[in-house]
């Protein structure tokens, strides 16, 4: 009996610890890059394109664009020889986006990438960015990139990652 007793014991506490874990499981994906261009060309200061009463999403990754750019040395400044527009939304993981292009044939229904589980804390978002570099003068496409993350809807601790990510790939030469 006491053998008995035992195993039953550690069957419980297995249960118990696979409990845990799974409770502690949150929703969150590292920010990676999903698409970048770039040209040869390089930038020592660039102006950053943003609205008068600016709030919210946009206004954060706003000043942590103008972070990033510092990281890589470059200015940020009106008047300066290159233009930079971004984008950011915030919406449900499962909508995916479908980039489109010219080129591009018809546009074809696209899977969702992730799919909530029972385990999850929270209802996951996907925060997405892009940010496109132009040349003052010619108001020609020199650099652009854009990116993403998962994570629960209050938790934008990684916006500061994805905007480095995105000036990185944007100035890379």
């Amino acid at each position: 009996m006491a053998g008995l007793g035992r195993t039953h014991g550690i069957g419980k506490v297995t249960l118990a610890i696979g409990a845990v874990s799974i409770s502690a499981c949150t929703v969150s994906t590292p920010a990676t890059l999903t698409s970048t261009q770039n040209s040869p060309q390089t930038l020592s200061s660039v102006e950053l394109l943003n609205e008068e009463d600016e709030a919210g999403l946009r206004a954060q990754l706003l000043d942590e664009l103008t972070g990033s750019f510092a990281n890589r040395g470059i200015g940020v400044e009106n008047g300066a020889a290159f233009i930079v527009d971004f984008s950011v939304s915030q919406r449900e993981a499962r909508v995916g986006i479908q980039e489109v292009s010219e080129d591009a044939g018809t546009g074809k229904a696209i899977e969702p990438t992730f799919r909530s589980r029972w385990y999850h804390k929270c209802k996951p978002s996907r925060v997405s960015a892009s940010l496109v570099i132009y040349a003052r003068d010619s108001g020609a496409v020199q650099n652009k990139s854009s990116g993403e993350f998962l994570t629960c809807p209050d938790d934008l601790s990684q916006l500061g990652d994805l905007a480095q990510l995105l000036v990185d790939g944007a100035v890379a030469n």
